[in-house]
């Protein structure tokens, strides 16, 4: 679905590719593809929205088993990424804060914003 989305999205049809892929949200690959997409359709906050409900105010989780699919963690992540391609980088950063895991695979994304 992703690979078929992004083809979608480079040939101009983009807001069939965020429907299809908003459908998955919860998978970790489909929605940072959504993410990425989004940029490139004015459609950043539609994502954001459906971003920010997947992540509950008080849950986090303790092991990377904990969540199936897209855990709160990643949702924050991809989030902040909407925000900061927005300008809007103090509530990226105030986002990023809120991560149980602050690095994922050598990468630190608070640290690179």
């Amino acid at each position: 679905m992703e690979y078929f989305a992004r083809l979608l999205a480079r040939h101009g049809h983009t807001d069939e590719a965020v429907t299809r892929l908003s459908a998955g949200i919860e998978d970790r690959l489909l929605a940072a593809a959504l993410v990425d997409i989004a940029e490139g359709a004015g459609r950043d906050e539609d994502v954001a929205g459906l971003l920010a409900t997947r992540i509950p105010d008080q849950h986090r989780c303790d092991s990377p088993w904990c969540c199936r699919g897209l855990d709160p963690d990643d949702a924050i992540g991809l989030l902040a990424t909407i925000r900061e391609r927005q300008g809007r980088v103090d509530e990226a950063i105030a986002l990023l804060r809120t991560r149980h895991i602050t690095s994922v695979n050598n990468r630190d994304q608070l640290a690179d914003l």
